[in-house]
């Protein structure tokens, strides 16, 4: 039965996804229209929050209302426990995400990301520098928030990773208020750990861990905000004051094991 309710889910976000890349041409088009930038860039903020909501929703995934309204901010950091994180953070506020280069070529899943107007960056090219403040700059005269994960890889959920300075050096550097966030996940179901089905830490291969993810009950979302932004000029105490606001809003994932 299982194996069922996690064909018919991918069956449907393969149509969802197909109805985003039909949706995204004319807008990732209009930069050759001279369409205004701002205009690209809300757009495509638009159709990625229907998109995230909509797999969220075939998922399973419950997206719990957060507590505080975000202030606005040039730059979003989180936490990172799960590939649902772009999707939940997506879903949640409009925004536009950073993702290393190679991404773009990953088979359908790298055309996905450009669609939904991916900021590629290559860290290793010092003049990405340069281009990403200028795509910070833009996407934050647009009303969307550039949004990435300073922890790199996904976290075991137990306690926060550290995070790294890198791509902080840009709104360092231009004082861009940044705002923590914070994502968590709880599953209702008894013998569901988050950790290891939620969460991706293991060697296990993405397409068995979603698909047995896809085939399981309902998921709980929350997304946790700070309540103001930070403006640092170093980038070393930009990422420990951004490290710091979200650990004040950091539960570890839990399984039912814990509690026995």
């Amino acid at each position: 039965m299982r194996r069922i309710v996690a064909i018919g889910r991918i069956t449907a976000m393969v149509a969802v996804s197909c109805a985003l890349l039909f949706l995204s041409v004319p807008v990732r088009a209009s930069v050759w229209l001279r369409t205004p930038e701002r205009w690209r860039i809300r757009a495509s903020a638009r159709i990625t929050r229907w998109w995230c909501r909509a797999h969220l929703w075939l998922c399973g995934v419950r997206v719990e209302r957060a507590t505080t309204t975000p202030p606005p901010a040039g730059v979003i950091t989180s936490n990172h426990l799960s590939y649902l994180d772009i999707l939940l953070l997506g879903a949640t506020l409009p925004c536009r995400f950073i993702a290393k280069s190679e991404i773009r070529r990953w088979p359908f899943i790298g055309l996905l990301a450009w669609s939904v107007d991916t900021l590629f960056i290559d860290q290793g090219k010092r003049s990405e520098v340069r281009r990403l403040a200028d795509e910070i700059e833009r996407t934050s005269a647009a009303g969307i928030a550039v949004t990435f994960f300073p922890g790199g890889g996904i976290g075991d959920g137990r306690a926060l990773q550290p995070y790294h300075a890198g791509l902080l050096s840009v709104p360092a550097r231009d004082a861009v208020p940044c705002l923590a966030a914070c994502v968590h996940y709880d599953a209702p179901q008894p013998g569901l750990d988050p950790r290891t089905e939620i969460g991706w830490t293991t060697d296990e291969p993405l397409g068995t861990h979603f698909l047995r993810l896809l085939g399981r009950g309902h998921v709980v979302a929350t997304v946790r905000w700070a309540d103001t932004t930070i403006v640092e000029r170093d980038r070393k105490a930009l990422a420990a004051r951004l490290h710091a606001a979200t650990g004040a809003l950091f539960e570890p994932l839990r399984s039912t094991r814990d509690a026995e």
